[in-house]
């Protein structure tokens, strides 16, 4: 594998019936690249900005809008994104770069109905990811299922 690649691990289990599943990634030679490690970053802190606000009696939409928050104003900092972060969220353009939502529902099926925002383009829009400077890895919308393109 080339240092500046991805390991992609998406796992998934059953019992009963009941399906879950988790994913996760990390460098394949084990350290980020700079163009990589502002992304981590990104993720990380939208990750505790949730873990942080999270209790009982939350909206699980308002942790995700949450999420997105954090994200888009991240890539704004980074210069990937331009503009006015209100505007982003106002036409869900987080769901660009986060194409799953925070998380789903779980239960009989792996991807159980529900879960998703008002607005939310949804998973099965954007299915694909497109490789940028050295490796990072971003979601991209309008790909034909079961499509990856690497640029």
């Amino acid at each position: 594998m080339h240092h500046t690649m991805y390991t992609l691990l998406d796992m998934g289990g059953e019992y009963y019936y009941y399906t879950s599943d988790i994913t996760c990634s990390f460098p394949a030679n084990g350290k980020f690249t700079p163009d990589q490690r502002p992304i981590y970053q990104a993720v990380l802190k939208s990750s505790l900005a949730v873990m942080a606000a999270i209790k009982p009696g939350v909206k699980w939409t308002d942790m995700h809008r949450l999420a997105d928050r954090v994200h888009l104003e991240e890539l704004v900092k980074m210069g990937l994104l331009t503009g006015s972060v209100e505007d982003m969220l106002k036409v869900h353009l987080g769901s660009v770069f986060m194409p799953h939502s925070l998380g789903h529902l779980l239960g009989i099926d792996v991807h159980d109905v529900g879960g998703y925002p008002e607005g939310y383009i949804g998973c099965h829009m954007v299915i694909g990811s497109w490789t940028m400077n050295g490796g990072t890895f971003l979601s991209m919308a309008g790909v034909p299922p079961g499509r990856t393109n690497n640029f």
